[in-house]
């Protein structure tokens, strides 16, 4: 066969990779997506031609040309993940961690696919369906493990096009990224065949194989813009809630620092107050809006939420969603726990003398007070009772260093984004609050990126969901826009509607068909409301989740094994001769 210079197999390589970033929200063409693949696919079946005919031709005398797909698969995914997520680099230079580990993982998980081809020679369309097993079983674990970054998911192109994804309330985004990758594949195989000699393909199966790719692009399209399109007649008057999201505009680079907690609090009421009316039920304030770092036994004592029970004894209908750091004390034999922190000296204890769980300081070893940090929402009204939820969904080497059950020394690297450092505290379970007018629950930040821990909450009860973030850390980059219009995603799969609270912005409403009402501007102070309507409607994905990833990891796991052990046995022979 003809050889190919490496530089332009480099070349094809980086375009897939411009590609697949020239596609991407918020700006990006996003049909681009549909054929990005094809320059890396075509490398990979070049080098794989290559390698067959190196191993066919054993006894020629030229030295053979050698290709190794890793080079050019990690080339491509590290063009994507610097172009589409350079705005990491604001608020860390760990950026460069994350843009290199992430383009690995994609790397590998081409080259297994690559690899499997190699050893188990499947006819052409059998092996490029290994590639999407291959590829939705990695984004699926990208989703459940502690170095989890989904950002690039596949499916996430499609957050600017809701009138396309409708169909999301089945599939959720791995059902995205599955259309996405086999059009691909069906594209480039067309490519191949149309290229062939008539004389191998006949006219007849070319057209008929043009024709299913037309089917399987514009078919998802058609049934979504009816959807979209269809009015829906669930809502009902008599569902109506009254929403005001406030976004306080506080600088988490510097105005943070120079403002007293009382001032955050003023300026986030104040600018409430210019919204709010008789029929407001809530108001969703962002992540971290209360700068007291607060003992959770003793909630009610800070001044913070003394000002905020203040506000809403004028305003008794209204419940407010508020985000806060608080610590939380453990018993004194729970110490084995993930993200457990020790002091010295132990905080204040309740009213009545005693620490949660009617512990005394006495139970407590000296210096060996143990507690965990948390990021978190809670839930204030005119009654005593606040409830709390811990967020669940950590931002890795941030909120959660990964692997410290093993490499405890790596707790000591974790990043400082202005709030608290290192492995946080959890919640073992999706919160619903349902103390207030309807049931709802507060999604914190990086936990709104993840449709399969999302969806838990609805199928727990909630019939609205509020976002609380901060994206001020990336500024007014590509990062905060990205973020806000995957939100757009989780009200299509849940078919709940959504109000966002951002400190800098954007915040807004959602609807269920991923619409986006009232989005404010960033970097400005503002508030807004919306009539929202809650619902008890339980989708497909909300009832069986990422069923489609479920799937394909183990699968793939399985094929990886079987080509093992199909290496191991053609081993074996080629000794034996």
């Amino acid at each position: 066969m003809k050889h190919i210079k490496s530089i332009y197999l480099s070349g094809a390589s980086l375009a897939t990779g411009i590609l697949l970033a020239m596609a991407f929200p918020d700006k990006g063409f996003t049909p681009l997506v549909f054929f990005a693949f094809f320059p890396l696919l075509w490398v990979e079946d070049y080098v794989s031609r290559s390698k067959a005919a190196r191993i066919s031709k054993r006894e020629r005398t030229e030295k053979p040309q050698k290709f190794y797909i890793f080079g050019y698969a990690y080339l491509a995914f590290l063009t994507w993940n610097i172009i589409v997520d350079y705005w990491i680099w604001y608020s860390s230079p760990a950026a460069i961690l994350c843009w290199t580990v992430n383009a690995l993982l994609q790397a590998l998980t081409f080259c297994a696919f690559h690899w499997c081809r190699t050893y188990l020679r499947f006819q052409t369309l059998k092996t490029y369906l290994l590639f999407i097993v291959f590829w939705l079983g990695f984004e699926y674990f990208h989703f459940n493990w502690d170095v989890s970054f989904p950002w690039l998911t596949l499916g996430n192109y499609f957050s600017v096009l809701p009138n396309w994804v409708q169909w999301y309330e089945y599939t959720g985004v791995l059902g995205g990224s599955l259309w996405i990758l086999l059009v691909n594949v069906l594209f480039f195989v067309w490519v191949k065949m149309m290229i062939q000699k008539v004389r191998k393909v006949k006219s007849w199966k070319k057209s008929i194989f043009s024709a299913f790719i037309a089917i399987i692009l514009f078919i998802p399209i058609a049934y979504s813009s009816y959807i979209f399109q269809k009015e829906d007649t669930s809502a009902q008057k008599t569902d109506e809630i009254e929403v005001v999201a406030v976004q306080p505009n506080i600088d988490p680079y510097g105005e943070q620092y120079s403002i007293s907690p009382q001032q955050a609090i003023d300026r986030m009421l104040t600018l409430a107050s210019y919204k709010i009316t008789p029929n407001t039920r809530f108001v969703v304030t962002p992540e971290s809006m209360i700068q007291e770092y607060m003992w959770e036994h003793l909630i009610t004592q800070y001044s913070s939420v003394t000002q905020i029970k203040s506000f809403l004894s004028e305003h008794p209908k209204i419940t407010l969603i508020a985000g806060v750091s608080s610590f939380s004390l453990l018993p004194p034999t729970d110490t084995l726990r993930t993200g457990v922190r020790f002091r010295f000296n132990p905080p204040a204890p309740s009213a009545d003398g005693t620490y949660p769980g009617g512990y005394t300081f006495s139970d407590y070893k000296k210096n060996h007070i143990p507690y965990l940090a948390h990021n978190a929402v809670i839930v204030l009204d005119t009654s005593e009772n606040i409830p709390i939820y811990h967020k669940s969904k950590l931002t890795p080497a941030v909120e959660i260093m990964p692997f410290i059950s093993y490499f405890p020394f790596l707790e000591k690297l974790a990043l400082d984004l202005g709030g608290t450092v290192g492995t946080l505290g959890i919640d073992t379970a999706e919160k619903v609050f349902t103390n207030s007018t309807v049931p709802v629950s507060g999604i914190i930040c990086y936990e709104s990126i993840y449709g399969d821990f999302v969806r838990k909450f609805v199928k727990n009860g909630a019939e609205l969901l509020f976002i609380s973030t901060n994206d001020g850390w990336w500024k007014n980059t590509a990062g905060h826009r990205q973020h806000l219009s995957f939100a757009r995603l989780r009200a299509i799969e849940t078919r709940r509607e959504i109000a966002r609270s951002a400190n800098t912005g954007i915040s807004c409403f959602i609807d269920k068909k991923g619409r986006m009402f009232y989005a404010t501007p960033y970097g400005e102070k503002a508030a807004i409301r919306q009539t929202m309507h809650p619902s008890k409607e339980i989708t497909f994905y909300t009832k069986y989740g990422d069923y489609i990833g479920r799937a394909m990891l183990p699968f793939s796991l399985l094929m990886i094994m079987f080509t093992i052990i199909v290496a191991i046995v053609r081993c074996v022979k080629r000794k034996s001769r």
